[in-house]
């Protein structure tokens, strides 16, 4: 692997959350639906306990639209990342909330009224689909939610369910309702356990995740779930080992067009600051695993899950790090069996600060994502890095 200095990216702030009725601490970053709009949630903000919103781009600017803020804790607060469904609709989690005797979150539903009321808040309505108990179905959702079907959707919840390791859950839509079951509890002393991302899926449906403890040395490990027909086996693919290859991710797996998977982690490597690491199916349901890069005090540390493009780029961005420490936006370029690391953007506080959650790369080539904090108002904002 090596180095180099970014070119002449170029980045453009669009827009600065307030901490008001726009919401404030955007952590889960964005995503895209088919018309170029994006949408993301804030971790505080609107009525206190965040929003869900919509930046659409018309008239040559981005105009950011609240769509929903919760109201209370029986609603959810400091919501996670919302995706788009296949309905068009959105779908996210929220790690706290729910139910008044548990508060351990929630899964809700997004979408247009049809009685549009005009007002800065008005025309959304949302549904809740789950209130998560702590014991049965887990506690605090936060992960990337995924759909395999219209019908069918995955995540994972950090801790709780039957084993107190956390769970990967499905919901399935059915008789006009959405409806939850555990597919997988995870257990401290069965070999992993705190999935703290969310899970990919391959083509076939295998389902891939991290759990930030547990395997060798409860450094973590990477695993994978299969469906055999009558219920779901886990395989270990990789369990993290003395530091040096990465220690306790937090973050979910990309996978790129080969099945290859992609993650990273806050901690350990050479400098123990933190890995990107690669797992290659290498035959007979074996995986190759391979550190990419090992982040130093200058960069330290990915803070999010990876993205990949159709060439097999990878880009992700660091909380901390950079010149002045505000963390930064950064691309690894595949170069045949080796890896260069490019420093793209160094956040300064103005523009932003610690930037974390999930990008989008559009069309053009250009990245959007959000920092947690900094911009005008210290309290985060959304970022265009143009790659022209």
């Amino acid at each position: 692997m090596s180095a180099k200095s970014a070119g002449a990216q170029t980045l453009t702030v669009v827009h600065n959350f307030t901490g008001g009725g726009d919401g404030g601490a955007p952590y889960a970053g964005l995503t895209q639906d088919s018309h170029g709009n994006l949408y993301g949630t804030t971790y505080y903000g609107g009525s206190g306990n965040g929003n869900v919103y919509r930046l659409q781009y018309k008239n040559n600017s981005w105009m950011l639209i609240p769509l929903y803020t919760f109201q209370s804790q029986a609603d959810g607060y400091n919501a996670g990342p919302v995706v788009v469904g296949p309905n068009g609709t959105l779908y996210g989690n929220t790690p706290w909330g729910g139910t008044q005797t548990c508060s351990c979150g929630t899964l809700y539903n997004l979408r247009p009224s049809p009685t549009r009321s005009g007002s800065v808040f008005g025309g959304w309505n949302k549904q809740s689909l789950w209130n998560f108990n702590g014991v049965s179905d887990g506690y605090s959702p936060w992960g990337n939610l995924i759909f395999a079907d219209a019908n069918h959707f995955y995540g994972t919840t950090q801790s709780g369910g039957p084993d107190s390791g956390g769970t990967v859950f499905q919901m399935t839509y059915s008789g006009g309702s959405w409806n939850y079951s555990n597919i997988y509890a995870f257990n401290p002393s069965g070999g992993g356990y705190n999935p703290y991302g969310g899970v990919a899926k391959d083509a076939t449906g295998n389902l891939y995740g991290t759990t930030a403890y547990g395997g060798n040395n409860d450094h973590g490990t990477v695993y994978q779930l299969v469906y055999t027909g009558s219920g779901w086996t886990k395989n270990i693919l990789y369990s993290f080992q003395d530091g040096s290859d990465g220690e306790n991710p937090r973050t979910g797996l990309t996978m790129d067009q080969s099945g290859n998977l992609y993650g990273s982690s806050g901690s350990g490597g050479l400098n123990n600051q933190g890995v990107v690491f690669q797992l290659s199916p290498s035959g007979n349901g074996s995986w190759t695993f391979n550190v990419l890069y090992s982040f130093d005090a200058g960069s330290h540390g990915a803070g999010g899950s990876l993205l990949v493009d159709n060439a097999g780029n990878l880009y992700g961005v660091t909380p901390t790090g950079g010149s002045v420490h505000g963390g930064s936006v950064f691309k690894l370029s595949r170069n045949g069996s080796s890896w260069t690391y490019t420093d793209l953007h160094d956040f300064r506080g103005g523009d932003g600060a610690g930037p974390s959650g999930n990008l989008v790369l559009a069309p053009n080539g250009d990245l959007y994502g959000t920092t947690s904090g900094g911009g005008a108002y210290s309290n985060g904002n959304v970022w265009q890095l143009s790659m022209q």
